[in-house]
Parts: structure tokens; sequence; C-alpha cells
């Protein structure tokens, strides 16, 4: 780790986050790394320099700030630097963890081409689940979307992850419907002791008793959903899949959603009950 000692700063500083001398008036935005920060103090112009409070600049950047009242110093800790988690070579793209905490990296730093973008997201730390960066053009516009998948969660039976499509000129992020409500929305489902249905859109699946290897007297009320959620491309669609489970060790088979990007939005275009 390194450290400042930043000495000059004086009590006051730290002590109302802020510069209390300031007499100039003007709003001034604070803004690292693309982003806009608030602070208990605004910046201020003093004498011709803008003055910004060291523990939003710092901590916006990944660094921890403490006061030390013996030294009346401000100091500043951070990371050797951001640690890459996966890169894409060829689109000159580079995902980067900022901290590291209870077996997951986050924020998260997106590189593309000398440009960069600060994200609240989040990745497990096991190198197993490293996130996945694609590059297709996925909105029709003749330009490659950057497609970053990411493990938010894992474990017994269960596996959640997440997708982010960015605009790779303005980094504006097209959201993807979630698919487990989408599911939730769309599906229906009967479990009874002979037999599971599972319906949508009017078209119904049934499976026998005698199909599935769990004992009903291991099954659930209703068919579960939600501990798995995974998501990968297929040319320029996106395809998601929530498995539908029976009982804690067994799956009657997956959901799988095709989405689209039609008006300016990614929509379900197909939700499909595939049999295991």
């Amino acid at each position: 780790m390194k450290k400042w000692v930043v000495a000059a700063l004086c009590a006051s500083l730290a002590a109302a986050g802020g510069w209390a001398l300031a007499k100039n008036t003007d709003t001034i935005t604070l803004i690292v790394n693309g982003n806009k920060v608030e602070t208990d103090v605004a910046p201020q112009i003093i004498n011709g320099r803008v003055m910004v409070p060291v523990r939003a600049v710092s901590e916006a950047m990944g660094a921890e700030v403490a006061w030390d009242s013996e030294q009346k110093s401000v100091i500043v800790r951070r990371p050797e630097g951001p640690k890459p988690i996966a890169r894409l070579p060829l689109d000159q793209t580079t995902l980067y963890a900022l901290k590291e905490k209870d077996g997951q990296y986050a924020p998260l730093l997106v590189e593309h081409k000398g440009q960069f973008k600060l994200a609240n997201w989040k990745n497990v730390t096991n190198p197993t689940y490293a996130p996945k960066i694609e590059s297709r053009d996925l909105t029709g516009d003749g330009k490659h979307e950057l497609i970053i998948i990411l493990t938010t969660g894992y474990g017994t039976g269960a596996l959640t992850q997440d997708i982010h499509v960015l605009q790779t000129d303005t980094f504006e992020e097209r959201r993807v419907p979630d698919p487990v409500e989408t599911v939730k929305q769309n599906v229906t489902s009967k479990v009874a002791k002979e037999q599971v249905e599972m319906s949508i859109g009017g078209k119904t699946t049934v499976i026998p008793a005698n199909k599935i290897p769990a004992a009903p007297s291991t099954w659930f009320p209703s068919v579960g959903i939600g501990g798995i959620v995974t998501y990968e491309t297929q040319e320029n669609a996106l395809l998601a899949r929530v498995p539908a489970q029976i009982s804690p060790a067994h799956f009657l088979g997956h959901f799988h959603i095709t989405y689209q990007f039609v008006q300016d939005q990614f929509q379900v275009t197909s939700i499909e009950f595939v049999q295991d």
C-alpha cells in the first residue's frame, strides 16, 4: 500500500470536510472519472485556485482517507493500482477491479480505447467465474457494443450473473429486462403428485412424475426459479437461461429467453421451456 501524508491541511479541513475560509459562492461541479460526486461541502475557489474536499475525491477514486489528530494530518491510502480482471485485447478493452472485499470485486472500472467508465458493479473474486467481455453489434446500428457478463454469486445449486451492454462511444448502457421477472410475468406452473405443468402463452408442457428422477415427496409446492441465471450472445441476440427447479437437487429444464434490440431498447422476443 502506498501512503501519502498531507501535513499542510489544517485541522478545520478534516473536521468540517471542506474549506471554511472560502468566500466564492459560484456553483462548482466535481466530476471524478466521468462521474459527478456529491460532497457535504461544495468545492470553492480560493485565491484563484479550485479547492475540493480531499475525502470526496479520494474515496471516489477508490482510496481510503483517515485523520491523524496527533500529527494533524490527512492520510490517504490506496491500493497499488486497479487490478485487471478481464480483457478483450483486440477491442482494446480492459475491466479493472478497484476494491476487493468479502469475496467480491467492487466497484469496477471499464477502459475502452483510452476512455474510462467507473461503475458500481460487482463480480466474485473466484477466478473460475471471471467476467466475460464481448464486442458485437446487438443494436443493429453498424457499431459494436461492449457486452460485459458478471458473476455476482455462486454456490451449491446457485449461480447468478448480471449483464451490461455499453455503447462504445458514449458508455451509455442499454438495459436488458430482468429474466427472472420475465419468467414470473409470463409463465404459470402447477405441481401435483402425478405431474408438473408449465404454461407459456397458451402452450403447456406436462411432465409426468415417472419422468422426474426426484421423488414427489421431495418436490417443492411450486416450481422454483432465480437461483441460477446465466447469459450468452448468439449472433446479434442476447439469450438468458433460468432453470426450473422442482427439488433441492433436481431441475426440470430451462427457460430460454431471447432478447433483441427493438425500438431503441432491448425487448423479450421469445420465451421457451426446454426440458432436461
